[in-house]
């Protein structure tokens, strides 16, 4: 029996879960400073940042990049290549496939709010008009929160792994600790909306997350998140022009 799932591109396997390659206990300290650090930054407000007062505009994602970015470097050794790799041209059905099916969710996980009573809260952090180089900032953030829910999944499948010598319940649990943490990561931006941010957010990231775990290449999840979200930019954009022109 295969310890690959069906939908999994069977023969490429995720990185260092199963010591392949094999980190140090030091490395995989290093590798868990991710998550960690994306989750100070986050619910302090980037308060943790030493002179955050005087940084300037987009500091934000910079510094979400770098605390993700730099421990996947280490740990990889400067060979990236583990994590990012030019997606195939089979790739690109997956990632249409996982836009379209975010919007439908969406649509679904509104319905389901409404119906269970449970209001959804605006971003406060995209508040206001949206300028020209907000879609420069989400370019560089949407690199760190694909890399956060993928440091998470695999310390996650390398616990469970570790104990169980079972890779598809180490899958499952990664995945599930991976969306519960990224909702986990958002309760600030949206007033502290538990519901919203496990139900919608959390579990709607596994469409983000999907292709990488189909492929094993972050790129392809990246492509799916960036494109629904410079998505949404364009249209929250066109909403605020309509409405300005019309004033």
């Amino acid at each position: 029996m295969s310890n690959f799932f069906k939908f999994e591109d069977e023969g490429i396997d995720f990185p260092f879960y199963n010591d392949i390659p094999k980190l140090s206990k030091v490395e995989w300290v290093i590798l868990a400073l991710a998550p960690f650090l994306v989750g100070l930054i986050t619910l302090t407000g980037g308060k943790c940042i030493p002179f955050h007062e005087v940084l300037p505009t987009g500091t934000l994602p910079v510094c979400y990049f770098l605390v993700t970015i730099i421990p996947f470097a280490y740990v990889c050794h400067g060979k990236l290549g583990l994590i990012f790799k030019k997606p195939r041209l089979k790739d690109f059905k997956v990632i249409i496939i996982c836009i379209i099916l975010y919007f439908v969710w969406g649509g679904v996980a509104s319905a389901i709010s409404n119906f269970l009573g449970f209001s959804a809260d605006a971003n406060m952090m995209s508040e206001g008009t949206i300028t020209i180089i907000e879609p420069l900032f989400t370019l560089i953030q949407l690199v760190a929160e694909e890399l956060f829910k993928v440091s998470v999944l695999l310390i996650a499948m390398a616990l469970i792994y570790y104990f169980t010598k079972n890779r598809k319940n180490a899958l499952v649990f990664g995945i599930f600790a991976s969306m519960i943490l990224f909702g986990l990561i958002h309760l600030t931006a949206y007033n502290y909306n538990l519901f919203q941010c496990i139900f919608i957010i959390g579990i709607g990231s596994i469409i983000h997350l999907y292709p990488y775990i189909k492929t094993k290449n972050v790129v392809n999840s990246y492509l799916v998140h960036i494109t629904i979200d410079l998505s949404s930019m364009a249209l929250m954009a066109f909403a605020q022009y309509y409405h300005y022109a019309l004033t």
